[in-house]
């Protein structure tokens, strides 16, 4: 495999893949990214609290997928078996195919736009400084979420104020140059059904498109609820799958 050194070297090499790019937020500080013809791997670590290895390129065919679980192999070989292959889920379901029995396999979505979505209407969204304030409306409306107050990742927390009282909050976190990140998004389940996630989403995605030219999210394909709302700002949904490999042989 060829290595790939610069953020450049993988826009090229993917075509501009947003995955691919947004992996490559580390590359040169702890992460790596190589092509193998047409294949681009690009290993992130702590790519939103996981370390992750996306794979992107032409694997529709068997040979397609064989020859990307080789290539998976010597990457995994190169960082070690706790980075989690990411693929488009239909090429990961191929891929499992070629790799150690026991490899699991985690289903979710990937969202992302390049196209600011229009200002909500309703409560003005404002930036919270209160971390504390941020973690106790964690704990009660999304206690899975991966983005925290206090993680060195996560740069920024909006949210919508009801007569002082914070009724919801995202975040903005594992941003790469090329592609801003959200997370952490969550209300509080007296105010839902009442437009809070989606006007915080739309004023985190809109500042995210004007810095780095496109925006993502990752969400639960059981999430109907978030789904709808990413899709109506506009949110291309993209079906992946993540692998975790029990070994590499």
């Amino acid at each position: 495999m060829r290595q790939l050194l610069t953020v450049d070297d993988v826009r090229a090499a993917s075509g501009g893949d947003l995955l691919a790019l947004w992996a490559a937020r580390r590359l040169g500080r702890g992460g790596r990214a190589w092509a193998d013809g047409e294949l681009v791997l690009v290993a992130s670590p702590a790519a939103s609290r996981r370390d992750r290895l996306v794979v992107v390129g032409p694997l529709d065919t068997p040979r397609g997928a064989a020859r990307a679980a080789r290539a998976v192999r010597a990457a995994l070989a190169e960082v070690g078996a706790a980075y989690k292959p990411l693929l488009d889920r239909s090429a990961a379901l191929a891929v499992r195919e070629h790799l150690p029995a026991g490899t699991g396999c985690a289903c979710f979505g990937w969202m992302d736009t390049d196209v600011p979505p229009p200002a909500p209407d309703g409560a003005p969204v404002v930036d919270v400084d209160d971390e504390a304030e941020v973690a106790a409306l964690l704990d009660e409306a999304a206690p899975e979420s991966y983005a925290r107050p206090g993680d060195p990742d996560v740069h920024r927390w909006l949210g919508v104020r009801e007569g002082g009282a914070l009724l919801g909050v995202a975040a903005e976190a594992w941003n790469a140059p090329e592609v801003g990140f959200l997370a952490g998004v969550a209300t509080r389940p007296a105010a839902r059904g009442r437009g809070v996630a989606r006007a915080v989403c739309a004023v985190g995605l809109a500042r995210l498109v004007r810095r780095h030219g496109a925006a993502a999210l990752m969400v639960d394909d059981d999430n109907a609820a978030a789904l709808a709302i990413y899709a109506r700002l506009g949110l291309r949904l993209r079906p992946v799958a993540g692998l975790s490999v029990p070994s590499v042989p």
